[in-house]
């Protein structure tokens, strides 16, 4: 279709709708915005199911669909949250590993109970002084002889 045509189609179709050709032609581009913005958007769509399969949309969280909002694709946008929230937790982990290297050894308390004086172990049977062998070892330690 040669240029002249196309022009004489605008015209008639202004016409009809009581609009200029300038009016009309402006309509048919924001018409072809939309439909390459809603294109685009269901392409990142489908990009994003195969990428994050097990991702619900309810599962991702507001600063995620900010960062949509403001032209960001959504793969984009939740690969950096999940960047984001991955290095968060591996600074967590590593302070918390640091802390307990520094801390002091935590106490076993069912150690502790397992503690027997002389008297306890002359009553014991002699299975239960080879069940508590370990322990009647540690308590011999803190004994007076």
């Amino acid at each position: 279709m040669k240029e002249q045509d196309i022009l004489k189609i605008i015209a008639e179709m202004a016409k009809e709708d009581n609009t200029t050709e300038e009016e009309l032609l402006e309509a048919i581009k924001a018409e072809r915005n939309v439909k390459k913005q809603s294109d685009s958007v269901n392409k990142d769509v489908e990009k994003f199911k195969k990428l994050f399969p097990d991702v619900l949309p309810a599962d991702i969280p507001d600063e995620v669909w900010d960062e949509v909002a403001a032209g960001t694709s959504l793969c984009s946008a939740y690969a950096l949250y999940l960047c984001k929230t991955n290095n968060n937790d591996a600074k967590a982990h590593y302070v918390n590993e640091e802390n307990m290297r520094r801390s002091a050894p935590a106490g076993k308390e069912a150690d502790a109970e397992q503690t027997f004086t002389p008297e306890q172990v002359e009553d014991m049977s002699a299975e239960n002084v080879k069940k508590n062998f370990k322990h009647i070892i540690r308590s011999i330690k803190n004994w007076k002889l």
